[in-house]
């Protein structure tokens, strides 16, 4: 597999909802896992058994003694803005009142539950990661992320296209003034250069995907605002 530096963007056409570090090997692996394992994306959710292969993935790895990493940065924003807005369902009374004989309907609870719930999204024309990787494979997994992000169905993160171009600098694990572009194990950090600038945001988060499982929580610097 050729390893290049590269520089991933995606065009979006409406707000992204959801972690804003918006890991890119998460998305890279769970495709390419689903593309190995029948078609079905292999940890979508919290508490799926999964199948996963970390090989799968068209990405470069740092290894260090407590395991490995994929070399591939979290998300770059560029101008953006944050809000917040609401989803909601709201039980059909009318329909109760017509075709129902239940006397009292809770709606609090069960199948008859209404929302109210908040989302928090970021709106940006793009946005934009860096990794080492393999630029043909990471392209034919891409052409099947049409979303980024939660709230999918609801119209959150839709990709309008990608784009992939080499890159003359790596900023898949440190940008241009020497911080964490992702997170990154103490301990991988400790083994290869033995100790680190002070300023380093510290914080106990997953830094290999699938980014819930508390499996792959450590001790990590992360890119600042991250924590």
């Amino acid at each position: 597999m050729k390893i290049e530096k590269l520089c991933i963007t995606a065009q979006l056409g409406s707000p992204y909802a959801g972690d804003v570090t918006a890991p890119l090997d998460g998305i890279l692996l769970s495709l390419a896992c689903a593309r190995a394992f029948g078609g079905v994306l292999s940890f979508a959710e919290p508490g799926q058994t999964a199948q996963v292969d970390y090989a799968l993935a068209p990405l470069d790895v740092e290894t260090f003694s407590g395991g490995m990493f994929y070399a591939c940065s979290f998300a770059q924003w560029g101008q953006c803005v944050d809000g917040v807005t609401f989803w909601n369902r709201h039980a059909d009374f009318d329909l109760y009142r017509r075709y129902t004989s239940i006397g009292n309907v809770n709606f609090t609870k069960g199948p008859s539950k209404a929302y109210h719930t908040p989302i928090a999204y970021r709106s940006s024309p793009t946005v934009r990661w860096y990794c080492r990787g393999n630029a043909d494979d990471i392209a034919d997994l891409l052409r099947y992320a049409l979303h980024i992000g939660k709230k999918q169905a609801q119209g959150f993160g839709h990709v309008v296209s990608w784009r992939i171009e080499r890159a003359r600098e790596d900023y898949s694990l440190f940008d241009k003034d020497g911080n964490p572009t992702r997170a990154i194990p103490v301990a991988y950090i400790q083994e290869r250069f033995g100790s680190w600038p002070v300023h380093w945001p510290l914080a106990r988060r997953s830094y290999l995907p699938p980014y819930w499982s508390p499996d792959n929580v450590a001790d990590v610097f992360v890119p600042p605002g991250a924590v």
